[in-house]
């Protein structure tokens, strides 16, 4: 895509300039002109980039898609991944959110796969010299992974959605089973739980062994999930990078 035009995105004292094709730029103008974060400070630029994009996708997903373009050529995306450019820039950590849920909102969106073209896993995986273990588990008591479970989904939906559907409608279907149905007295709609958190019974109701143990192993196997989707890789691919899982 050749970029012939720029057009300039401010807000309080940052600055961002987005290279966009001529098609599409009198659609980026009108929605820079309609854009207003109404944030208390001042914010990277990276994440001006990223706020400016999540305002596009909600109302014109061609001007979006240049706009992600855009903000890809200008941080060098994906020859350099995106989590190693959100580490580079020291953000916070709701900074950091809004950047990688920004990016990867388009991920199954075919027209810009080359966006998310990784070269493969982290060198941390691929390093001879290093020996990684992967361990499962963990015991209920903590809210830690519901929290943790909605963070990913908020950040990485369209790598994790399909998948957590069909994990959902499987443990649906276990509770027919009429002896586990006692223990689940508000069910266990994990999918609806974490996509519309006010529908979520109470903590206490969470934090039971029956629901927490098996809702605690569903947000590891989501880590799993964006680790091997967000590098191109099989989950074969993956395992062969460490030496042990238990």
């Amino acid at each position: 895509m050749n970029f012939i035009s720029i057009i300039r995105l401010d807000y309080k004292s940052t600055s961002v300039e987005l290279f966009v094709g001529p098609a599409v730029s009198g659609q980026v103008q009108e929605l820079v002109a309609r854009f207003d974060p109404d944030l208390a400070d001042d914010i990277a630029p990276i994440e001006l980039y990223a706020r400016f994009l999540l305002f596009c996708a909600k109302r014109d997903q061609t001007a979006a898609l240049a706009v992600l373009e855009s903000m890809c050529q200008k941080y060098g995306v994906p020859d350099t991944d995106i989590h190693v450019v959100v580490q580079q820039h020291s953000l916070s950590t709701a900074s950091a959110q809004c950047v990688l849920k920004a990016y990867f909102a388009f991920w199954s969106v075919a027209a810009v796969q080359h966006c998310y073209a990784t070269a493969g896993v982290p060198e941390l995986l691929a390093s001879k010299s290093t020996h990684l273990m992967a361990m499962f588990g963990g015991q209920s008591g903590t809210s830690v992974y519901v929290e943790e479970a909605a963070w990913l989904y908020d950040v990485y939906a369209p790598l994790l959605d399909g998948h957590l559907q069909r994990i959902s409608a499987f443990l649906d279907n276990e509770l027919q089973d009429q002896r586990l149905a006692p223990m689940y007295g508000q069910g266990f709609d994990v999918y609806g739980w974490i996509t519309r958190p006010d529908t979520a019974p109470g903590m206490s109701y969470l934090l039971s062994s029956p629901v927490g143990i098996p809702f605690n192993a569903l947000a590891q196997l989501m880590q799993v999930l964006v680790l091997f989707k967000a590098y191109g890789v099989t989950p074969g691919e993956l395992a062969k990078h460490f030496a042990l899982c238990s």
